[in-house]
């Protein structure tokens, strides 16, 4: 039995507030009846032991929310949450520039080069960016390199693209200092730690819908949101971000993730448990990096 589930058992013969965190598990697919049915069994058997849910990956017609809300867990004790990351010790560059083909717009990608992470749907909107000058960056590893090598000749842009092997926290935050946007084209993923370390670098991101980190990207001021699967979409979202003057971006957006540091985060978990100590009777406490979204 693992360590968490042990201890939760043990926590059932106490007098004390037991909390759940987990990853928005709402993945489109064959995937997902099967997965609803474990996660409904589990809030069946185990909800009533529970007094809150912190949900990672929370809004949206793919959210968390509304996963875990369907499985049977009382949407009213559900709340928004994070990964936290460490932030960089680089200072924000200012990325107030215009690009030419002597100094083209950077574009990042950091994952695995695997098909959740859809980098062949990133290839087909760089293609289709012929009027601005680009250059993108792929880091990591993964089973699709080869294949993907073979797209970017076959969309004749070779040149302006280098496939990078995996690198440590210290290397990937170099190059978000020296790039004008970091892109998650993934079908899915629970969270997506790279967009927290991106924000926190002072770098705007495009991102799927099917991304949990998507919560963080506000009303497109530090970033897109695209639908997950649009080539098009994706090209809309990264031409809006690199070129859009209403994008905050360096120390702007530095300053703003101070929302999705741990002293904020800090704050607004002792809230919720302040919350669910008064019997969730008071409003649900204001999570700091959603305040300023809008549905």
């Amino acid at each position: 039995m693992p360590l968490a589930r042990k201890a939760f058992e043990s926590s059932k013969r106490r007098n004390v507030m037991r909390i759940l965190m987990s990853e928005n598990r709402y993945e489109p697919g064959t995937a997902l009846l099967p997965r609803w049915i474990v996660y409904a069994y589990d809030a069946l058997m185990n909800r009533r032991w529970l007094d809150g849910f912190l949900c990672i990956g929370f809004t949206g017609r793919y959210g968390g929310l509304r996963f875990f809300s369907r499985c049977g867990y009382p949407a009213d004790r559900i709340f928004p949450f994070l990964h936290l990351v460490e932030p960089p010790a680089l200072p924000p560059p200012s990325r107030t520039r215009v690009a030419s083909a002597a100094t083209p717009y950077q574009v990042l990608f950091v994952g695995q080069l695997i098909p959740r992470k859809r980098v062949d749907l990133l290839l087909d909107a760089m293609a289709a960016l012929t009027d601005i000058p680009w250059r993108l960056t792929l880091v990591g590893t993964g089973e699709l390199r080869d294949e993907l090598q073979r797209q970017a000749a076959a969309l004749q842009i070779t040149d302006s693209i280098s496939f990078v092997d995996t690198l440590d926290n210290a290397a990937v935050f170099q190059l978000m200092a020296q790039s004008d946007v970091l892109v998650l084209p993934s079908r899915f993923d629970g969270w997506g730690a790279v967009v927290s370390e991106a924000l926190t670098s002072g770098l705007p991101v495009v991102c799927s819908d099917r991304c949990g980190a998507s919560d963080l990207l506000v009303n497109q001021a530090n970033g897109f949101v695209f639908r997950a699967d649009s080539a098009a979409d994706l090209e809309k979202g990264i031409r809006y971000t690199l070129t859009s003057p209403e994008v905050i971006k360096g120390k702007a957006l530095r300053d703003w993730s101070d929302k999705i540091a741990g002293p904020s985060a800090a704050d607004y978990f002792v809230d919720i448990v302040d919350h669910l100590a008064a019997d969730a009777k008071s409003a649900k406490p204001r999570c700091p990096w959603l305040e300023t979204r809008t549905a």
